[in-house]
């Protein structure tokens, strides 16, 4: 289980989830959810983002018609801080300017990515998608590091090939409604092009 420290500010149910709010050294709530105030100097940019907090009188684009995992929003934040905690910030400190992200939380609501979602971890704020500059082309090559730079805090462990590779990294949150075990991580590769999928981490495309 992450265990964030007593020197780091805890999100709680009385946590007003704000623009610049810091819930570790190196990351905002806003940069993994909403997207950075100042994306020219921050070194951490999601790709596909969704909003946590903010701006609620917008309606979202697509209207799935589910409902989130967890409806307090408070607790998708606390997640989301054990997150950045527990797999981000070690690996922010090993890849200082080549780490990208590709998604963090996402809203069910407005995902567009169907029945692929429908118990993700993104949903609960449980899971981010990395991969690292050089590597996208097979992620293989770096999952073995990442995996000891994060030291077990994951409970679900994914290589995923589509145009380009990248993991996908799950957590058990402090509340996680979809649970898991550290010490029995989910492991697996999917190559989306041919949906072939393997148990462990597979180098589907070769080693190169």
């Amino acid at each position: 289980m992450i265990t964030v420290p007593d020197n780091i500010y805890k999100v709680t149910k009385d946590t007003q989830l704000r623009l610049g709010l810091q819930i570790t050294e190196n990351f905002s709530l806003d940069a993994l959810t909403r997207g950075v105030i100042n994306p020219t100097t921050y070194p951490y940019k999601l790709e596909r983002t969704s909003l946590l907090y903010g701006n609620e009188d917008i309606l979202p684009i697509f209207h799935t018609g589910r409902k989130p995992l967890l409806s307090d929003k408070w607790k998708i934040a606390s997640n989301i801080q054990h997150l950045a905690y527990g797999v981000l910030e070690p690996l922010a400190k090993k890849y200082v300017t080549t780490m990208h992200l590709m998604t963090c939380y996402l809203d069910p609501e407005t995902a567009a990515h169907g029945a692929t979602y429908n118990e993700s971890k993104h949903f609960s704020g449980e899971a981010v998608d990395l991969y690292i500059q050089g590597s996208e082309h097979n992620m293989f090559i770096k999952a073995g590091e990442i995996m000891e730079a994060i030291k077990g805090n994951y409970v679900e462990l994914g290589l995923i090939f589509g145009q380009r590779s990248w993991l996908h990294i799950g957590i058990k949150g402090l509340y996680s409604p979809t649970g898991g075990d550290y010490n029995k991580p989910r492991i697996f590769t999917k190559d989306f092009t041919t949906s072939r999928s393997w148990t462990g981490l597979y180098p589907a495309r070769g080693i190169y």
